[in-house]
């Protein structure tokens, strides 16, 4: 095998990797997420809060909170329901928003997303109905190299809305993402590695 096409197929193998952040590695008990949180700025305004299953339990919140929490035992949620949530790189840099799991606290809710890259407007939405039933994945394969996250209801403060695993590639290289830190590989990072490990096999076959 070429040894161009092998280091290529390595490289991508090294660079394609997203970032997921749980927020189960964040103080619960209904606390705002901090700023630098995966490399990210998260607006004070929308008063966007981690929650548990403790807080769940102790607080008797509705049932949207319990199905909001789609891995661990932690989410976050826009505890101000009439304030988009806004999610800006903290130092700098570009980042592409992959998309999260998202649900209702009460009743539905209809989601859109903006993303913006130096004030400019570059990728949107259409409007995504959520429910307290279930958590809906919501993806978002055209926000690439932007800046600034930006998520709204429709009807700003008729319900809120719950958020978890919002998963992530770029960012600022020096924020470590959620999750200790720990890179969380794609499924297409993960068959190009195989590919990767297969062209070194058969590289070495050759040599013997």
């Amino acid at each position: 095998m070429n040894k161009l096409l092998l280091a290529a197929l390595i490289a991508c193998c090294a660079n394609a990797s997203a970032a997921v952040l749980t927020f189960d590695d964040l103080p619960a008990g209904l606390k705002a997420v901090p700023d630098g949180y995966g490399g990210f700025n998260w607006n004070k305004d929308a008063e966007l809060d981690v929650y548990s299953r403790r807080d769940i339990a102790t607080n008797s919140l509705p049932m949207g909170y319990s199905n909001g929490i789609t891995s661990g035992s932690q989410a976050s949620v826009n505890a101000g329901g009439d304030v988009p949530v806004t999610v800006t790189t903290a130092t700098g840099g570009t980042f592409t928003f992959t998309g999260a799991n998202f649900t209702a606290t009460v009743g539905t809710e209809t989601l859109t997303f903006l993303g913006y890259l130096n004030g400019d407007l570059t990728a949107s939405s259409a409007p995504y109905l959520i429910t307290d039933a279930a958590a809906t994945t919501i993806t978002l394969p055209d926000f690439t190299n932007i800046d600034t996250l930006l998520i709204f209801s429709k009807s700003l403060g008729s319900t809120m809305f719950a958020m978890d695993d919002f998963a992530f590639t770029g960012g600022n290289p020096g924020n470590p993402p959620g999750n200790g830190g720990n890179p969380v590989p794609e499924p297409f990072s993960l068959s190009l590695m195989g590919l990767g490990l297969a062209a070194i096999g058969a590289v070495r076959r050759r040599k013997g």
